[in-house]
């Protein structure tokens, strides 16, 4: 069993769990404030079992299985490990249920732009980004919108993560922040790198080279001009 999925799972008294039982068929129902999830274990599984207490869910293995690990210990070698992945990864699953169903996973879009600014009517999201048309964005009935003052920033929130992540990345890819400016939309922490704009001549090319001055000979003796004979005529 990995590490994981020893630790129980809280969850506060604004969520409510339950396990049902459905023709060999555990279902696990997790309900609160933004939704509720249910989660359907596979049919006839021998192998673990789902329990709840008054505040935290646990997930064990059966004893029958572990006796049958410790004398089999060959056919059970290769199974260990593909068992511990499963149950880690149920094990997160159901956190992020808990999370998503009591609290709600958030995120924030912005756009940044003269002129620029969001809109949302039934569910329809506008966004107006210097396009000569509009933006438009249907969201889902279970996102849970709020606006700033200026119309230029929106918190959504919704139970899923994987939808909530995938919409705003959909709407995010129509007006990329721009390189030199960092127009467009982006997300309320998005890094964007940004590049000097414009043509800036380096400080190499801009410098003439200069001729270096000669340094000044020694004074040369003087010299004087020999007499010209004159011609007797």
């Amino acid at each position: 069993m990995s590490y994981i999925s020893r630790q129980p799972i809280y969850y506060p008294k604004s969520v409510s769990c339950e396990v049902k039982e459905n023709n060999g068929q555990t279902v696990l129902w997790i309900s609160g404030e933004y939704g509720t999830w249910f989660y359907r274990l596979p049919i006839n599984t021998n192998v673990y079992k789902i329990s709840l207490t008054s505040a935290h869910i646990h997930i064990t293995i059966n004893k029958f299985y572990n006796i049958h690990k410790y004398y089999y210990k060959t056919a059970y070698k290769f199974s260990m490990p593909t068992l511990a992945a499963q149950l880690s990864l149920l094990s997160v699953i159901f956190r992020r249920m808990i999370v998503g169903a009591g609290v709600g996973f958030k995120k924030y879009l912005r756009v940044r732009g003269v002129g620029y600014k969001f809109e949302v009517i039934n569910l329809r999201l506008k966004a107006k980004v210097g396009f000569t048309h509009l933006i438009q964005k249907q969201l889902p009935s279970e996102f849970f919108i709020k606006f700033s003052r200026k119309s230029k920033v929106i918190r959504f929130r919704s139970k899923s993560l994987t939808k909530l992540t995938g919409v705003l990345s959909n709407i995010r890819g129509q007006k990329k922040p721009d390189v030199y400016k960092g127009k467009g939309i982006r997300y309320k922490h998005d890094p964007v790198r940004r590049k000097p704009g414009g043509k800036q001549k380096s400080k190499t090319a801009g410098k003439k080279k200069k001729k270096k001055a000669k340094a000044p000979d020694a004074k040369k003796p003087r010299r004087f001009r020999p007499i010209r004979k004159i011609k007797k005529i």
